[in-house]
């Protein structure tokens, strides 16, 4: 009964709400707020020039230690000290989900997870990704994607991660404090979007046996 549910969930109902195919650029152009359109983006532009503002993060399902060791090995975090796996999130200055990667391993970083987006080594759309975004579109990232950025760049799109203290440096500088804080204003969406998941659904808020996991 639940594999009957699921599957027609995923052949009716998540095409049209979720993928890179259920809007258009347009429609992401379109939903760019005033504060990142303005600091990141063309507002001025004629609608079909826009540039597309993406917030990209992972957030993390927690699963139980699994008796396979080399699955017990890939889904334990040194970060959160427990085992877990990570979907990722494209999402929309208004907190729109534009799509959800993954479920990925969580030794997986999200560098790694968005080099391999872009370079179509995971089932994406056979190059969707691409046919998608142009150049000049816009990622607002975190510091966790700092291995994205040259990748990113050289496919032509424009990435925003906060800056970094430059070597011995004990602080930020001004500007660079400056610099940061116009990404942590238009970042705080995509943080809002993954607390919503586990606050509004129990399910995701569960903890599951690995087994069951992999046919969610």
């Amino acid at each position: 009964m639940l594999k009957t549910g699921r599957i027609a969930l995923m052949q009716d109902f998540v095409p049209l709400h979720l993928g890179f195919d259920h809007l258009s650029r347009e429609d992401v152009a379109r939903r760019n707020l005033t504060v990142p359109d303005n600091l990141f983006g063309n507002p001025d532009s004629p609608p079909n020039e826009r540039k597309a503002i993406t917030i990209c993060d992972g957030t993390y399902i927690y699963i139980q230690k699994s008796s396979n060791y080399f699955f017990q090995r890939k889904s334990y975090s040194n970060h959160k000290y427990r085992n877990l796996l990570k979907p990722f999130l494209f999402v929309c200055c208004d907190g729109h989900i534009i799509e959800v990667s993954g479920p990925h391993a969580a030794t997986t970083s999200d560098a790694q997870v968005m080099n391999s987006v872009i370079d179509n080594e995971e089932d994406t759309g056979d190059g969707v990704f691409h046919w998608f975004y142009r150049n000049g579109d816009v990622f607002i990232l975190d510091r966790g994607f700092r291995d994205s950025v040259v990748p990113m760049q050289q496919h032509g799109y424009s990435v925003h991660i906060p800056e970094s203290k430059y070597p011995n440096g004990a602080q930020l500088t001004t500007d660079q404090a400056n610099k940061s804080r116009l990404i942590t204003i238009c970042r705080w969406v995509v943080e809002v979007v993954n607390g919503r998941f586990k606050r509004d659904f129990r399910l995701l808020r569960n903890i599951y046996k690995p087994n069951i996991i992999l046919y969610v």
